[in-house]
């Protein structure tokens, strides 16, 4: 399967979180590459900027090293936000949804609206 992290499990893995458990762990490796979305990396840079998020600079090394592959969004992805419903308020996670609908792809989160969506879902 094609796995998109959302951003809350990127940033799980990137701290060593205990919210990751070793299924988890295991899952993300079964499918490997997973891939990070370049809508993750804006979310990360906005809620930086506004000093929501403390994280190293070198956070995007860790990408390359981990062998994440960035996933960047397209044209279709944003056709297919356009026809989302309303389930989901938050523009990240509404973007997100989009293209891993866009791409049939499955997305990994915590975040248990994603599955009043039409789309393969993995809840941590």
């Amino acid at each position: 399967m094609s796995l998109i992290l959302d951003t809350c499990v990127f940033l799980w893995i990137l701290g060593d979180s205990e919210k990751l458990n070793l299924k988890t762990k295991n899952i993300i490796q079964e499918n490997s590459p997973c891939y990070l979305s370049s809508i993750s990396l804006a979310e990360i840079e906005i809620k930086r900027s506004i000093g929501k998020l403390e994280i190293p600079d070198n956070y995007r090394s860790y990408i390359d090293l981990s062998g994440l592959k960035e996933l960047e969004y397209s044209f279709e992805d944003s056709v297919v936000l356009n026809s989302l419903t309303f389930h989901h308020k938050d523009p990240f996670d509404r973007m997100l949804i989009a293209q891993a609908l866009s791409r049939n792809m499955t997305i990994m989160t915590s975040d248990k609206i994603f599955v009043k969506y039409p789309l393969r879902t993995i809840i941590i």
